[in-house]
């Protein structure tokens, strides 16, 4: 059996050997894989450290981490999430793109996460609580208009509901506990009796339909 194993294997045309230009640009290759697992080891030690003291000091409420390609974008994502932190990629120049890390007290808002996603600096409005500046054709603010309180909306909405006498008003009043639509008009006005008889007339309807169906 050996021998006639080794009579096949003899055969057998031996592998074919690597020129010198071959054996080099595969050298080549196996140096050039060892030092970018070298550089992303050094990145990913940078960014843990960076994390590390960021969340060691209190006063600090985001970081922000240089320049990166892909890559180094999702060792950064993936540190951020181990650490307990949120991360967003900013601005959309792929060779200036970086990632900037918040503490979770110190959430952005949606207009600022925008703004740094197109790597504009955030500007936040000036007007606030219904308040907004109206502008001219050249972006220069003419005045503020503020608008009326949200109970006045409502019933100016639904007048052709509510009426315009004053009980209808003062019935569609605010109620903090129930929104902007009075709990006494939510409440149901029918009598006892009333309400029985509703419920009769309904079970009599659904009998009804479900005897035709079947017959």
């Amino acid at each position: 059996m050996a021998d006639l194993l080794g009579s096949i294997l003899g055969q057998m045309d031996k592998p074919p050997s690597l020129t010198p230009k071959e054996r080099k640009l595969r050298a080549a290759a196996k140096e050039k894989d060892k030092l970018e697992k070298a550089n992303l080891s050094v990145i990913r030690r940078k960014i843990q450290k960076s994390i590390t003291e960021f969340l060691n000091d209190p006063t600090l409420e985001r970081l922000k981490l240089e320049p990166m390609d892909k890559t180094g974008r999702v060792m950064a994502h993936e540190a951020a999430d181990i650490a307990g932190l949120n991360s967003q990629s900013c601005c959309e120049e792929e060779t200036e793109k970086y990632v900037l890390m918040f503490k979770k007290e110190f959430l952005p808002c949606d207009a600022e996460l925008a703004a740094l996603r197109r790597g504009e600096v955030y500007k936040p409005s000036t007007s606030s609580q219904g308040e907004q500046t109206s502008r001219t054709g050249d972006g220069s603010p003419t005045g503020v208009v503020t608008q009326p309180p949200a109970e006045k909306r409502y019933i100016s909405k639904y007048t052709h509901l509510l009426g315009t006498n004053s009980e209808e008003a003062i019935a569609a009043v605010a109620n903090q506990s129930y929104g902007l639509v009075s709990s006494h008009r939510k409440r149901d006005q029918r009598s006892i009796e009333q309400t029985l008889n509703d419920i009769r007339h309904k079970k009599r309807v659904k009998s009804k339909d479900t005897e035709e169906e079947t017959s």
